[in-house]
């Protein structure tokens, strides 16, 4: 394979790797966004339950509040109270603090000394913002004495006349393992998905992990929010291996690059055809010795320019003396001789003119009317001198026929007939002279 033919490959198999890789980059986006949109419909299914439960949760505390605490901040029946709104599975306890001081505990604690939430330095801050916003809060997770971790839902208690005197706090011990039960099953192993539950210091603060693993070990997560009680919750979720596995989008382009490889082969075949059969196409119009159009071509053209011209020659020119000269110098002297005729004609045609090789040493010319005798003339100065054909000067003996349009007939076949009748004649004549 030449060099050229190599470079053609290698530009075709670029051109094709390129849009091939180019129609695969965008398979794998669309297909990471068909996994993105199924996990969005997931994270915000799991995160939509997370924010029921939180509103479940803190109802079930003003419903106590409401039990319980009396309008001059007494507190009545808190154990059955308790007992009777405890419903979800979620709560491990119940409980109320008068002034911050937790004292009423659902179930009991006897031997847990009451803790006052404005003192303990782990609660004090989040107490007292609690208590001058007048805003629930949800607050942890914190490790339990029982064991596990759990949130802490705290909700401020107001009464009085106008209901605007703090009392205290109605509090829910959340079990982690419990409010975090719907997305295990989402997030299990066999999901193929990992998650990052947290909330935020603030609008853009960092991020405080509240379940699942830590949010700076997300690659790419999709991430939704939800506004709660004291913030902002965020649930930020991803597959494990990424939105496209790695052996995915590895599999797609090495496909892509073998059968860039393929098409780049046929296209290359193709085009080595086609260009094979436009050489053929062209042999069977040209003569390859002298590059003038055959007999074939010329009745074609004969009848275009019936159909198109009014009046024309065609002109049937014959090298008399060709065979002696082939006797002579030899065949290849014969050949160079006619490449030599035709160039010397060609050089000497008007633009509009046609040069055909219709035999051996036989030339046809269609030429317009007017610029006959012209083109005549001018040829039998180049052609009647000797010509050098290698080391040696040869002299042809040029014969001329010319049949007109429309004087010599109608066809194709007749206006050819007569103009190598009339240059039969004229090579009879020179032998004869």
């Amino acid at each position: 394979m030449s060099i050229k033919k190599k470079r053609l490959l290698a530009g075709i198999f670029l051109l094709l790797l390129a849009v091939s890789l180019a129609c695969c980059r965008v398979v794998l986006i669309q297909l990471e966004q068909r996994e993105r949109q199924h996990c969005y419909g997931i994270a915000q299914s799991q995160l939509g339950y997370l924010t029921r439960q939180v509103e479940n949760i803190f109802n079930t505390m003003r419903l106590l509040a409401e039990r319980c605490v009396l309008p001059d901040g007494g507190v009545t029946d808190f154990d059955e109270s308790a007992r009777g709104v405890m419903v979800l599975r979620e709560i491990r306890s119940l409980q109320l603090a008068p002034d911050g001081r937790i004292l009423y505990s659902y179930p009991p604690q006897p031997e847990v000394t009451p803790l006052d939430l404005f003192v303990d330095p782990a609660q004090k801050t989040e107490a007292m913002q609690s208590r001058d916003s007048g805003l629930p809060g949800i607050y942890g997770p914190y490790p339990l004495r029982q064991g596990g971790s759990g949130l802490l839902c705290r909700l401020p208690v107001y009464r009085g006349a106008h209901g605007d005197a703090f009392w205290g706090f109605a509090i829910a011990v959340v079990e982690m393992d419990n409010f975090l039960a719907n997305l295990a099953p989402a997030f299990s192993s066999k999901a193929n998905l990992r998650f990052a539950l947290f909330r935020r210091n603030g609008e853009n603060g960092a991020p405080v992990s509240i379940a699942g693993c830590s949010y700076d070990s997300l690659v790419d997560p999709l991430e939704i929010s939800s506004i709660l009680p004291n913030g902002q919750w965020s649930l930020a979720i991803e597959p494990r291996t990424g939105w496209i596995q790695p052996w995915y989008a590895a599999s797609i382009y090495c496909v892509a690059v073998l059968l860039s490889l393929l098409l780049s082969i046929l296209a290359y075949w193709l085009l080595k055809h086609i260009s094979q059969t436009g050489f053929l196409a062209d042999m069977d119009c040209h003569d390859p010795l002298t590059h003038c159009q055959n007999k074939a071509s010329l009745q074609q053209d004969v009848s275009t320019w019936i159909t198109a011209r009014e009046k024309f020659c065609l002109v049937s020119l014959g090298l008399s003396n060709f065979i002696a000269l082939c006797e002579e110098y030899g065949y290849d002297a014969g050949d160079r001789l006619l490449q030599v005729v035709a160039q010397r004609i060609r050089s000497q045609m008007p633009r509009s003119a046609r040069l055909y090789r219709t035999g051996n040493a036989i030339f046809g010319l269609l030429v317009e009317r007017e610029s006959t005798g012209p083109l005549l003339t001018a040829l039998s100065r180049q052609l009647d001198g000797p010509l050098r054909i290698g080391s040696r000067l040869l002299r042809c003996h040029l014969a001329v026929g010319i049949a007109q349009f429309p004087l010599d007939g109608h066809a194709p076949d007749t206006l050819l007939g007569k103009a190598e009748e009339r240059r039969e004649r004229d090579s009879r004549e020179q032998r004869v002279n």
